[in-house]
């Protein structure tokens, strides 16, 4: 019986979140990760604009009339993504596959635009499809 009380208490022990560290695992401010996307497309469409004199406006025209499915897949990426997670974050709501499947969401959005920019800057400039591949990697 002793030993059973013995045991017992060890294991309390080790349960004990003061001396093992917190149980809880503490996740990534979201909006972190989302401002480092945004900086990341921002960079990209100044690029864009400084090498090829075009505007985020002449990017979305063309995506509408040329590339009518990419540029619903990007708007579906960016619902997906558009959401309380912040939020949630706040409040101590947001779990971590919460948070992974957001940051997939904006990794696809991410990788979107610029795939768009991309095919963009080729409608744009199609004999200098060298300077296309020279863009900063965004995704």
């Amino acid at each position: 019986m002793k030993m059973y009380v013995e045991m017992k208490e060890k294991k309390d022990l080790l349960l004990d979140p003061l001396l093992e560290g917190s149980t809880e695992t503490k996740l990534d401010d979201p909006s972190v990760y989302l401002a480092f996307s945004l900086a990341a497309v921002n960079r990209l469409f100044q690029q864009v604009q400084r090498q090829d004199g075009a505007t985020v406006e002449d990017f979305y025209a063309f995506l509408k009339t040329r590339e009518p499915q990419l540029h619903n897949a990007i708007e579906q990426a960016w619902q997906k993504m558009d959401g309380p997670i912040q939020g949630m974050y706040l409040e101590g709501a947001l779990d971590s596959r919460t948070l992974r499947t957001w940051k997939l969401a904006v990794q696809t959005w991410r990788r979107l635009v610029s795939a768009a920019v991309q095919l963009f800057r080729l409608h744009l400039k199609p004999l200098h499809s060298d300077e296309i591949y020279a863009l900063p990697n965004v995704a």
